[in-house]
């Protein structure tokens, strides 16, 4: 168990890497993986099982799973124990050649050379991660890093995306400028500040001062 939030996140490897290879740290997510070759993956560890020689651990990103099985006797035996102690919802960075498989996620998995932990988390979790259990809803706002991680939570924002992006890319398609005008407010929202007033509908409302995009 880590000792404090720092300990948690491996950030000298990773910045070491960017340093090295001025790339992503991954070369493939799920959506994408190829059906051979060797790659570098990274996500949460979603699910983990263990059976006879076998260790089946699952990475999720935000596009997918991605089985990972390392053989014993087989697989090197550092390996081996970091994906066999590896937490659930932990950060692994993976590397490995891709292996046909039928029965896993997508038709292939990877057969891990190299695992970095990029992220360790603290035991046990504050909230249930399992699939089609609901905690309630001020432990999930409590924990609301972790709840966004769900597939379901994560729905909603890739639909909502979508959407915007479709619309945007016609409306661009027929002409159409896209602006960014203030938002309206019924109090003003700087404290001492020079606030521009107007009136809205007979009442007095004001612009919200803010140098970001909304």
């Amino acid at each position: 168990m880590a000792n404090s939030m720092v300990d948690l996140y491996n950030i000298e490897y990773v910045i070491e890497k960017f340093k090295e290879d001025r790339i992503m740290l991954r070369t493939h997510c799920a959506r994408d993986l190829p059906k051979e070759g060797y790659v570098k993956i990274a996500g949460w560890v979603n699910a983990k099982r263990e059976m006879g020689s076998l260790l089946f651990v699952v990475i999720r990103d935000s596009t997918g799973l991605i089985q990972v099985t390392a053989k014993r006797n087989e697989t090197d035996e550092k390996v081996f124990k970091m994906l066999s102690d590896a937490k659930k919802e932990s950060v692994l960075l993976v590397e490995g050649n891709v292996v046909k498989n039928e029965k896993a996620p997508n038709g292939v998995e990877v057969a891990p050379k190299k695992v970095v932990i990029l992220g360790d988390v603290l035991e046990p979790l504050p909230i249930d991660m399992s699939k089609g259990t609901r905690t309630n809803l001020d432990k999930r706002l409590d924990a609301r890093c972790l709840d966004l991680r769900r597939p379901e939570n994560q729905a909603i924002f890739k639909i909502e995306s979508t959407l915007v992006q479709e619309m945007q890319a016609y409306l661009n398609s027929q002409g159409f400028l896209q602006v960014f005008t203030p938002c309206i407010m019924g109090v003003a929202s700087e404290s001492g500040a020079d606030v521009f007033a107007i009136m809205y509908y007979d009442k007095e409302a004001f612009l919200r001062q803010d140098p970001q995009l909304h």
